[in-house]
């Protein structure tokens, strides 16, 4: 079976959106192969801390020393998956996720620099090169792609045209739902498409204008969106999996649970598994009352918008 699977990790997007700020996604929450999880929380507030467990064996609940994770790309690459690896972030050389990234089987820095002054072009500059990998897809790809997103600062992350709001962080938000939207499609188009994931590594405090750092922690920092979308061949095939995800999307999780989640989804068998973390199992262990985020330091169940009631 042909498998196309393509993952977006952007930095900093707020996990409760106003409808304007994202019309692609508010009408893809009606498409019946598309699951909006709405209670998702990050591990950390700070993006290497946050891969290094989304993307790894390592988890808050159940940690690992770092030399003894084994990471998400590397399972693949045994599974038999060809991997990829774009990213809109910078090429550090020196921080871990650069060599997690590079555990790929093809790597595409548009960033090539570790200098952080240097202002990286906006996220559609990821579009031109996955066309080109989507012209050429092996029989079993994995694609990820590292986006800024809605990134500080945020009147750098979206071109003039989509100035239509007040707010700058409005505005990076709408141009990160038309560049989701943009990947979605293309890879659509080449009629091969298993799944479309979408997950941040962690929000941002516009409003506090705080931005996302974790010495002055407030939990909009914490909130992240995560959606998925599934194929016909993929709800028929799995429809356990993906009946299973489907009532949990009211779960409450972190996303350093993300590794053992679409190890679960994508069925793959490897004793570097933990079923208690995967959405898609029976066995998923968590609830508000046992989530923390910061690595531990704080309880989900302090979010003071858990018990606001809902419009």
């Amino acid at each position: 079976m042909f498998e196309l699977w393509c993952g977006i990790v952007p930095v900093a997007a707020k996990a409760a959106w106003p409808g304007n700020t994202t019309p692609w996604l508010s009408g893809m929450k009606a498409n019946e192969h598309f699951i909006l999880f709405k209670n998702g929380y990050s591990c950390h507030t700070h993006t290497v801390q946050v891969l290094l467990k989304s993307l790894t064996n390592d988890s808050q609940y159940f940690p690992k020393e770092y030399n003894d994770t084994i990471s998400l790309i590397e399972v693949l690459n045994v599974a038999g998956y060809r991997t990829t690896w774009l990213s809109n972030q910078y090429e550090s050389h020196d921080t871990p996720i650069c060599l997690l990234a590079k555990s790929a089987r093809r790597t595409y820095w548009l960033n090539n620099t570790s200098n952080i002054l240097i202002k990286p072009a906006i996220d559609g500059v990821v579009l031109a090169p996955l066309q080109s990998y989507l012209n050429n897809v092996d029989k079993r790809e994995v694609i990820f792609i590292h986006l800024m997103g809605c990134h500080a600062d945020y009147k750098d992350r979206y071109p003039y045209q989509f100035e239509i709001f007040d707010s700058s962080y409005d505005n990076s938000m709408r141009y990160n739902d038309f560049v989701a939207e943009s990947i979605f499609k293309l890879a659509q188009q080449t009629g091969k498409l298993t799944a479309f994931v979408y997950f941040s590594d962690h929000g941002e405090a516009p409003e506090k204008h705080l931005g996302h750092d974790s010495s002055r922690f407030v939990f909009e920092m914490a909130r992240i969106p995560f959606y998925a979308w599934f194929s016909d061949d993929y709800i028929k095939t799995k429809a356990k999996g993906f009946s299973q995800l489907r009532r949990r999307q009211n779960a409450f999780f972190s996303n350093d649970m993300i590794y053992d989640t679409l190890i679960g989804i994508m069925d793959i068998k490897t004793s570097f598994y933990n079923s208690k973390q995967d959405l898609s199992s029976e066995d998923y262990l968590f609830n508000k009352y046992n989530l923390v985020t910061l690595y531990g330091k704080r309880k989900i169940l302090d979010d003071p918008n858990i018990n606001k009631p809902t419009k």
